[in-house]
């Protein structure tokens, strides 16, 4: 993955090796020399190419190959979890790998939500719920830090935690006041706990902000 690091110093290095080769050809005495390294390079350089392009062909054989390079970097663990989990349905090994890159970098945003999004498939949803708590932590107001809210506050409400998904919804009203399905929620959830005032005042909101919106309508008969 460091390999982007290196294109700036390679481009000086080939120049200045390019360079000596060209002196070496002119040389009647370097010629033959300057031929074989020439022929050398050009397959070292090609047999390199064609590997490193098998890493390269899609995001899973890449950050595999990242992975058992650099299994120290909480990035590559976060990514290749994330390809596991989105690109391979493997829910089992995204979190392991998103657990390594926590583990390594504990401020880990993506990572903590690949995980919240492998438990929750998984219907592990205790787990789930405190994986995105830890990105609601980390990264509050931020999209990330909102989809995990959202995520956080349909498996409370999910799992009949009202208080806990009330609070949920209240907050992401909060960080986000024109959100219209949140309202809905929060409006839901409010007449599930028997507080009609709180669910009648979100859900008139709701209405302000979207009337013409076929949710809203119907929450309104």
């Amino acid at each position: 993955m460091g390999e982007r690091l290196m294109y700036f110093p390679a481009l000086g290095f080939n120049c200045a090796v390019a360079f000596a080769l060209c002196k070496g050809l002119e040389s009647s005495r370097f010629r033959t020399a300057a031929w074989i390294l020439s022929t050398l390079l050009a397959l070292a350089y090609g047999i390199r190419t064609i590997d490193r392009n098998v890493d390269w062909r899609d995001h899973y054989n890449l950050f595999r190959s990242a992975v058992a390079t650099s299994p120290n970097s909480s990035l590559v663990q976060s990514n290749y979890a994330a390809v596991l989990l989105h690109e391979r349905n493997d829910l089992r090994g995204a979190i392991v790998h998103a657990r390594k890159a926590v583990e390594i970098s504990p401020k880990e945003p993506p990572a903590y939500f690949t995980l919240g999004s492998a438990y929750r498939r998984l219907g592990e949803l205790e787990h789930a719920a405190e994986a995105f708590g830890s990105v609601v932590t980390l990264a509050p107001r931020t999209s990330g830090g909102v989809a995990a809210l959202k995520e956080m506050a349909n498996i409370h409400e999910a799992m009949a935690r009202l208080d806990l998904a009330r609070a949920d919804y209240e907050k992401l009203i909060e960080w986000r006041p024109s959100d219209v399905p949140a309202h809905l929620a929060l409006s839901r959830v409010c007449r599930s706990q028997g507080d009609d005032a709180r669910a009648a005042e979100v859900l008139a909101r709701a209405a302000y902000l979207a009337p013409e919106d076929p949710e809203v309508k119907k929450a309104l008969r």
